[in-house]
């Protein structure tokens, strides 16, 4: 039968505790096998979740929570995203608590919490998923091992503040067959057995959670970013992945990383004249890239400046190059050459 709480004989005003966590974990008035009855409608835990699911985010939460976010965005090589849950979410199951299944909350506010573990480790089954030909030691590199350290973090995912803040709601098991589980498959399931539906807590589908990762430069960070955000979509995070749970919404593609301008100078390039009817346009080979088309009258005010004689004309008019010294800047993968010296 049910036993009544000891913790129901504290003072009624600690009873008004708005943290989901430390409700579920000190606050159940009741335990005991009574509680899992056939009626959801009037099962004890059922009713309590639902109390639960109803209190809102404190105020002091999205303090916290915007100071997170603009200290993250002010890192370097670290991307800062957001994600929808496509479905219920179910994340720390095992966790202990004093009714059964557990959850995975924040210590101090008690919101929903995607920890940074749980997300590593959906990388790298994303990683292995979707293959990349990292192979043992590149996977060990990225994302390291018991004896070196991952070359990403995976920051943990805060639940984004919203004007409803009431992201938990009850959700329910049915055990169909107790005795075949309870035994370890000792004593046989059938049909006559009674269902044992067991409560507990998950995130609501359409909650939003902010994510981050870093990594050692903006081109490996997108790839980690990548890999989350797949992972989050095809194979989900958490409990009950196979029935739905924990899958997000399809996230907005990444915006384009910035183009950053450099200069370079750089000896032993070639260069050739072509005129195609008329147009008049210079050819600059840079070692290791594709030529670069310089037209008229950029390319006339390089040749001019570029030191270029009578001889060095005529090789270039026989399509002969001339090799010269190249001045460059580089802004994303386009090329613009400043100047050319022979």
């Amino acid at each position: 039968m049910a036993t009544k709480a000891t913790r129901s004989i504290l003072p009624t005003e600690l009873k008004g505790v708005s943290h989901p966590r430390l409700l579920m974990d000190k606050y159940v008035e009741s335990v005991g096998s009574t509680d899992k009855g056939s009626d959801q409608d009037t099962n004890p835990i059922a009713e309590f979740l639902n109390v639960v699911a109803n209190v809102r985010v404190p105020e002091q939460y999205k303090r916290f929570y915007d100071l997170w976010a603009e200290t993250l965005k002010q890192m370097p090589c670290t991307y800062v995203f957001d994600g929808v849950t496509a479905g219920p979410l179910a994340i720390g199951l095992g966790n202990d608590t004093s009714l059964e299944v557990g959850l995975t909350l924040h210590h101090t506010y008690g919101v929903p919490l995607l920890s940074g573990s749980a997300l590593k480790g959906m990388a790298v089954r994303a990683a292995q998923h979707y293959s990349y030909g990292l192979g043992a030691d590149g996977m060990k590199t990225l994302f390291g091992d018991m004896t070196s350290a991952s070359h990403f973090v995976f920051w943990d995912g805060l639940f984004t503040p919203n004007s409803d803040n009431r992201p938990l709601q009850p959700d329910i098991v049915t055990v169909h067959h107790k005795e075949y589980y309870g035994s370890e498959g000792k004593a046989w399931p059938c049909d006559f057995e009674d269902p044992t539906p067991v409560p507990f807590m998950t995130v609501k589908p359409g909650t939003k959670f902010s994510l981050a990762v870093s990594g050692p430069d903006d081109e490996w960070c997108r790839y980690a970013v990548n890999l989350v955000q797949w992972g989050l979509v095809n194979l989900g995070i958490g409990g009950k992945t196979n029935a739905g749970y924990g899958r997000f919404a399809q996230f907005a593609p990444l915006p384009e990383p910035p183009k950053v301008t450099t200069t370079h100078t750089v000896e032993g390039c070639t260069v050739i004249q072509r005129n195609i009817k008329g147009a008049i346009s210079g050819e600059i080979t840079m070692p290791g890239l594709a030529p670069i088309t310089v037209k008229d009258p950029q390319w006339s005010k390089l040749r001019k400046e570029g030191g270029f004689t009578d001889e060095h004309l005529n090789q270039m008019k026989k399509l002969k190059p001339v090799t010269v010294t190249v001045t460059a800047t580089k802004t994303g993968d386009e090329w613009t050459v400043e100047s050319i010296s022979v």
